[in-house]
């Protein structure tokens, strides 16, 4: 094949998933993957586009490894919880306990609070009072 055009590509898939696609099997090449087609002297990206309007490739594994190469969680990283647990319901969770543990390593935040808490309901009963004499 003397040259690829995106014609012969878009028959297979779509321009914009063609340029991802594509670009995920240069960089499989680049990095060393088994070729499909003769090279002829032609570059990474014109011997995967060749692949590609040959259908060579399985579209679905190279959409496949694109996803899995730009996610930031793994899914093995993800905390096992039953189905009924929503997962942000564990996070605020361990978040307040981890806020809890803090706040209790520091005394002098512990007797403000307690002073606070004072104040707080001796305000709550003057104010029942001075509603009482209304």
């Amino acid at each position: 094949m003397a040259r690829v055009t995106v014609e012969d590509c878009t028959k297979v898939i779509h321009k914009f998933e063609l340029i991802l696609v594509a670009a995920q099997r240069v960089r499989e090449i680049a990095s060393g993957a088994q070729i499909m087609v003769e090279r002829d002297n032609d570059k990474n990206t014109v011997v995967a586009l060749r692949e590609i309007a040959l259908d060579l490739l399985n579209i679905d594994a190279l959409k496949h490894s694109i996803i899995k190469r730009h996610q930031k969680l793994v899914k093995t990283d993800i905390i096992d919880a039953p189905d009924d647990v929503d997962i942000s319901d564990i996070m605020s969770q361990e978040m307040i306990s981890g806020m809890k543990s803090s706040i209790s390593e520091d005394s002098e935040f512990d007797e403000f609070l307690e002073e606070s808490m004072i104040e707080i309901s001796m305000d709550d009963e003057e104010s029942m009072y001075e509603e009482d004499d209304m």
